[in-house]
This record gives C-alpha cells, sequence and structure tokens, in this order.
C-alpha cells in the first residue's frame, strides 16, 4: 500500500481548495488554447520536467520522509494542480492499482452512512467517479488517469478532482493532481492534460553524471579567479532595472510595470552592511575592505508596494562573506518588516531570519566543499562568465534567500550568432536551483545585462534613472 502518500493526498481534499476560490474572469473562454511557457520546470529528485501555463504561479517542497512535492495555481485562481511522489515497498503496484486505492480512499472520505439496529454501516459514497483512463502511456511511461466529482461538507463547495499516476520505478510514483471548482472542470482540465502530456522523466544516473560534472567545471571557474578578476567584474557607476511584464502591443506605455532595482558592484567596507551605523561608530572589523553589492528596489503587488535593500560584503581573500537584507510591505498606512543577515566564516554559514511575530530563526550549514558560490560573487557570475568566454555548463552551491537554503543552481553560457536574432554576443541560461525553470539573460560582449526574460513573463531590461522616473510618473506609481 501507498498509505502514507494516499493519505496525505486525501488531506489535500476536503472542502474547496483556495486556488479555486474566484470564479473566471470576464472574456476567458473554456474551449481557449492553453499556452505554456517555453522552459520546464525540472522537478530534480523525480527527473521529472514539465511545463507550466503562461501567468501560472508554483512553488517546490521537500516533505517528511523524503517526497518531493510540488504545486502550482492558475493565474486566475481557478485551478491548482499538486504534484507528490509517494514510495512503497509493494514493488507489484503499477498505475491501475494506486489509481484503485485513491479511488477508495475518496470514497471512504465521503462514506454515505446508514443506521440500522446492528449500528451504522457504509451503503455507499457521495464521491462519482466521472471519467477513468487505464493502461495510459505519455510520452513512453505507463500512467493511469481518473476524475472525481467530490462534494464539500455541510455548506461547502463541491469540487472535481483530478489524478494522473505515473510508474517511474519499481514501487515508485509520481502522481500529478488537480483541484477545481466544479463550474471551471472543463476549462481545468484542458490546462492540466495539457500540462502533463509535456511530462517527461529522465534517467537520474545520467543526471548525477550531469550534475557532478557541472559542479566539477563551477569549482575548476573559482579557483581560478584572483583579486583583479572580482574587481574587472565591478561596475563602473550604480546601474538602474526596470521588471515588467510586456503588453500585447509591445509599447512601453502599456506594459505593466512589476518592479525596479539600482545595482551597485565596487570596493568598499564591512561596514557598509549597515548604512544606519556612522562610520565614526565602526569597530576595526567594519574598516576591513572587501567587495559589496548593494540592491535597492521596490516591487509593486496590487496595493502593497515592497521596498527591499541587500547589501553583500567579500572579503578580498573570498574567506569570508556577510549580508544584510531588510525588507518592508506597506500597503496603505501598514507597514511590515522583514530582515535577514548571513555571515560565512572559515567553513560555517549562519543566517537569521528575522518576522514580525515569530520568534528569530538561525540556519546553519558547513560550506560545501567544492563549488560554493558567494552572494558577491553570484552578482559578479554573468560578467565574469562573459569577460572568460566560459561557454559550457556550471554548477554552483549558493545560499538562496528565497528558500533560506544552500540549493544547486546552473548556469550555461553560449555564443549568440546571426541566427539568433539577438543584440548582444552571449545567451545566459540560469536555474537558481534544481526545480526552477530557466532564465535567459542577453549580455554584451563584457557581460552587461541587455534583457532578462523570466519564467513568469516578466522582462528586466537596464533604463536610465531619469527614464524610470518618467516612466513611473506617467503611470502614476509609487516611487521612493
Amino acid at each position: 500500500m501507498l498509505a502514507a502518500g494516499l493519505l496525505l493526498l486525501g488531506a489535500a481534499l476536503p472542502g474547496a481548495p483556495n486556488a479555486a476560490a474566484q470564479s473566471r474572469g470576464e472574456g476567458q473562454s473554456r474551449g481557449a488554447a492553453v499556452e505554456l511557457i517555453d522552459q520546464p520546470v525540472l522537478i530534480q529528485s523525480l527527473g521529472m520536467s514539465i511545463r507550466l501555463p503562461v501567468g501560472a504561479s508554483y512553488n517546490t517542497d521537500r516533505m517528511t520522509g523524503g517526497q518531493a512535492s510540488f504545486s502550482m495555481v492558475a493565474s486566475d485562481n481557478t485551478w491548482r494542480m499538486i504534484l507528490h511522489s509517494p514510495s512503497s515497498s509493494d514493488l507489484t503496484l503499477n498505475p491501475e492499482s494506486v489509481a484503485d486505492n485513491l479511488i477508495d480512499e475518496l470514497r471512504q472520505s465521503r462514506s454515505q452512512m446508514e443506521q440500522d439496529r446492528r449500528g451504522q454501516r457504509q451503503v455507499g459514497s457521495a464521491v462519482e467517479i466521472l471519467d477513468r483512463s487505464v493502461e495510459l502511456n505519455i510520452n513512453d511511461f505507463p500512467a493511469a488517469r481518473f476524475y472525481a466529482r467530490i462534494p464539500g461538507n455541510v455548506g461547502g463547495a463541491t469540487i472535481v478532482s483530478g489524478y494522473t499516476i505515473f510508474q517511474v520505478g519499481a514501487g515508485r510514483f509520481a502522481i500529478l493532481q488537480m483541484d477545481c471548482m466544479e463550474a471551471e472542470y472543463t476549462r481545468a482540465r484542458a490546462a492540466y492534460e495539457t500540462v502533463v502530456a509535456t511530462a517527461e522523466f529522465r534517467d537520474p544516473a545520467d543526471m548525477a553524471a550531469e550534475r557532478a560534472a557541472g559542479v566539477r567545471a563551477g569549482n575548476a571557474l573559482l579557483s581560478s579567479l584572483n583579486r583583479s578578476d572580482l574587481e574587472a567584474a565591478l561596475l563602473d557607476q550604480p546601474a538602474f532595472y526596470r521588471l515588467y511584464r510586456p503588453a500585447p502591443t509591445g509599447a512601453r506605455a502599456d506594459a505593466e510595470e512589476i518592479a525596479y532595482q539600482q545595482i551597485d558592484m565596487r570596493m568598499g567596507r564591512r561596514g557598509e552592511l549597515d548604512p544606519r551605523k556612522p562610520v565614526r561608530r565602526w569597530t576595526q572589523a567594519d574598516h576591513e575592505p572587501g567587495f559589496i553589492v548593494t540592491i535597492i528596489g521596490r516591487f509593486l503587488d496590487g496595493s502593497r508596494h515592497v521596498d527591499s535593500e541587500s547589501i553583500f560584503f567579500l572579503s578580498l581573500d573570498r574567506d569570508a562573506e556577510a549580508w544584510a537584507l531588510r525588507m518592508v510591505v506597506r500597503e496603505g498606512r501598514s507597514e511590515t518588516g522583514w530582515t535577514e543577515t548571513g555571515v560565512r566564516s572559515g567553513g560555517d554559514i549562519k543566517v537569521t531570519i528575522d518576522q514580525p511575530g515569530q520568534t528569530p530563526v538561525l540556519k546553519q550549514w558547513r560550506k560545501p566543499a567544492e563549488a560554493y558560490l558567494s552572494q558577491v560573487e553570484s552578482y559578479l557570475l554573468p560578467r565574469i562568465l562573459a569577460q572568460r568566454s566560459a561557454a559550457t555548463i556550471f554548477n554552483f552551491y549558493r545560499y538562496q534567500s528565497s528558500t533560506a537554503e544552500i540549493a544547486l543552481r546552473r548556469d550555461i553560457l553560449e555564443p549568440l550568432n546571426d541566427a539568433d536574432d539577438e543584440d548582444g554576443a552571449w545567451r545566459l541560461r540560469s536555474r537558481p536551483d534544481e526545480n526552477s525553470p530557466e532564465e535567459i539573460s542577453i549580455l554584451s560582449a563584457d557581460g552587461e545585462l541587455i534583457r532578462r526574460q523570466l519564467a513568469n513573463g516578466g522582462v528586466m531590461e537596464p533604463i536610465e534613472l531619469e527614464a524610470l522616473r518618467r516612466l513611473w510618473k506617467s503611470k502614476d506609481l509609487p516611487l521612493n
């Protein structure tokens, strides 16, 4: 039995899913074609890749017992999809028998009982199986699929859940679950089956060998760098960037502004990690020289705007680093702050995360033995790769604030040619971690960013400060 996996899946079912809480927006058709992002999302632990609908948000996690968990939500919140990876010691299980077990569990969750003189007994279930397909073959992998109509509890909404079960090994399965409101079933099913049809699986051994080769290449690159190489990758002056979602018209005035950033990369002192601390109060340690990267930005999120300041320090010998991230979320008169501080000294990495109303969290790691990329080096990396003409696949271990974990990132530098129809000299394909889709950056010959295409459809481009001010003012957007 896949008991642990089945119970986990069943726990997500009671009540209507939050992802389906809103109705479809006007002008959207149930029969509309499903547009997918170009770059697939990779779930490394399964060797599985899938392409997401444009605009869908996603999240990856690793759950108790080592199960990989991946979820995505439609841009209009009308459906959600959840990927689970249960395993079993029963090696005779196949997709059809797992589907049987899931259906039994669903029916038990909404069983209909009858009282007689001997007590209660089950006489049926409110769960209705709408459709079932067995012995499917999806991209050469055996699979099974079914859809179930699941009434809510008293006063609750009725949802429809779809399950596609892939067998990825003996006793190992990948189950992609879809939940939607009953009224959205037809449209959500089209999106779901379009996504499922893109699922592909690779041999884990091949992926492990590829990962190891990338780590060796990353380690060799970092070992070859010296102080002069890092100094050559610094900026002459602060650079400004605009993050936006292009409009169908292609006009700048019609695009949706998402954020802007000011990035500075220069030589500095460790004491600059705290701009609020006067130089006269600096300690001897604060005067240590090194490399500084500063990022100041504003992100728009509906009625809220998020202001952030990130400062990273790397010692001249690259043996020590520190950083401080501060973020303030503002909505009307409400203001909420968040901070993260990190330090690496020798082989120890410590990060403290402080959020309102919560006890500060301290996380610690030993520095990876190979291919560890400091925070400062991660921002200098595109310029370093371009200046080295390092056209190959690199893997690096790097701390990620978005997940509060050390993750394996991948960078692939490729030369552009006339057929690419691009203005730059290089294409840099980057994955911030193994489960994220690629971001595509077009770079000049010396590594200056010309354009970055994000997986969610956003575009990041350099912009002059005055042009940025005019643009945001013309759209009546809040500038700091």
